[in-house]
């Protein structure tokens, strides 16, 4: 089933063309790692791919709900006031999930995220890496049909990237999400079944 596909699609912005013509259809528990330099266009794609950026020109197509759709920003955009557990809870909340079983999902997924000890801290309390785990944990918690993420183990040391790639995998492979990540580590592409490779706003690989 296609969940999110794209075709011809053009972005312009600012008089600079961010893609240029590009064709991609994600299917229910495929998985994709974005690679390119800088500039190159990924994060534009992941933010069309999850319909939150319409094209200049072309056709971007959602095969199911936005609500079913999970978008992880390279900036966790986590709320200053709400503990770590309490962000990593707000969706499920505002689905209206009681608050004692949002508290109860939302704390499993930051245990699995390394995040165990960390519940009860503030955003200001924590490392950039470690607000990214929390953005990263609201996201897993709602089992969305489509996963995307923007540079989710660029903050993170070597052990804890590898540590939130198998969660997010995991979570794609049990629930057959399919998961389109950007990263700049050849590494971390490596691991995917299939690449993108982007250059000035074309897919070239």
């Amino acid at each position: 089933m296609s969940l999110s596909s794209a075709a011809d699609v053009v972005l312009e912005y600012g008089g600079r063309r961010i893609l240029d013509g590009l064709d991609l259809t994600i299917e229910t528990g495929d998985q994709y790692a974005v690679t390119g330099r800088s500039g190159s266009g990924k994060t534009t794609l992941l933010l069309v791919m999850a319909g939150l950026l319409p094209p200049t020109r072309g056709r971007a197509t959602l095969g199911v709900p936005s609500r079913e759709i999970s978008y992880v920003p390279q900036t966790p955009s986590l709320i200053p006031e709400l503990s770590a557990l309490d962000n990593a809870a707000l969706g499920l909340r505002f689905r209206g999930i009681a608050p004692v079983h949002a508290a109860e999902q939302a704390r499993e997924a930051l245990v699995l995220l390394g995040l165990g000890d960390a519940t009860d801290a503030l955003p200001s309390e924590l490392s950039g890496g470690m607000q990214q785990r929390v953005a990263i944990a609201r996201a897993v918690v709602l089992a969305p049909r489509l996963l995307l993420a923007d540079e989710p183990t660029g903050t993170l040391d070597r052990s804890a990237g590898a540590q939130v790639l198998a969660v997010l995998r995991d979570l794609a492979t049990r629930h057959e999400t399919a998961l389109l990540v950007a990263t700049h580590d050849p590494e971390i592409a490596a691991l995917f079944p299939h690449q993108l490779a982007l250059a000035d706003g074309r897919v070239v690989a």
